[in-house]
């Protein structure tokens, strides 16, 4: 049903434009959000409107000033609900690149920022799409988040070593390490390295305690608590587009 959704909202957005379009369905949006100011918190009106905004998220111009920034904006005033926080976390990761060119870009990234942590600590879904939406944004606006590689690494290390009440399993872990791996690419070499050094520490500090307790201890962990570390380095390794910094690892 919902990709059959999907499917009309594009075909609508190619023919109106994607900007017109989300004209349209904004006003579903904030006819659902009125509704919480009378008392009322039902979500799913709002999730709804939601899933056909993201639907159409390549059709929308980088630089539409209308209605995305009052989007944008609201998602910190949504009801905590799992299933709803879940949808604005991937809203946020398909709007990456308009993210990038608005004009208040900082300030809604830190907001968006917050959305995203907030979704990495309410249920594994809505990490899962935290995590998916976080490696968008390191993408998309690295040049911009590059001043703020160490806000990142809290995140990125409560994600990894399993802090705090972060649900993003082992596998979404790896979309925040390909996110860090992607602004590191923006920093200057002196930082890239040290930048660099500080995001392999968490993933080569568990396997090298593995090894200096010897090969019977090594023999008796299960193949999974060895190759999730090892898959984070790859992802490091894979995931910086300047291979400049990487050397500087191993100099």
């Amino acid at each position: 049903m919902l990709p059959a959704v999907a499917d009309v909202l594009t075909d609508a957005a190619s023919v109106l434009g994607g900007d017109a379009t989300l004209k349209i369905l904004y006003v579903k949006l904030a006819e659902a959000q009125a509704c919480w100011g009378n008392g009322n918190n039902e979500w799913r009106p709002a999730e709804a409107a939601l899933f056909c905004i993201r639907a159409i998220a390549s059709y929308v111009s980088v630089v539409e000033a209308e209605v995305m920034p009052k989007i944008m904006s609201s998602f910190l005033e949504f009801p905590h609900q799992p299933q709803l926080l879940q949808t604005v976390c991937l809203t946020i990761g398909a709007y990456s690149k308009w993210l990038n060119t608005a004009s208040d870009a900082l300030p809604l990234l830190s907001s968006v920022m917050k959305i995203l942590m907030q979704g990495m600590g309410t249920s594994e879904d809505s990490a899962a799409a935290a995590a998916i939406a976080f490696r968008h944004i390191c993408d998309d606006c690295r040049r911009k988040l590059s001043g703020y590689f160490d806000d990142l690494f809290s995140i990125y290390q409560r994600a990894v070593i399993g802090e705090g009440s972060f649900k993003v399993s082992a596998e979404d872990s790896l979309h925040l390490v390909e996110a860090l791996s992607m602004v590191i690419t923006e920093l200057p070499p002196d930082l890239a390295k040290q930048a660099l050094e500080k995001l392999c520490l968490p993933v080569v500090t568990p396997l090298q305690e593995v090894i200096n307790q010897g090969p019977e201890v090594l023999e008796k962990k299960l193949a999974r608590e060895l190759t999730v570390h090892i898959d984070r380095l790859a992802y490091i390794f894979r995931s910086g587009r300047n291979p400049f910094p990487l050397s500087f690892l191993f100099a």
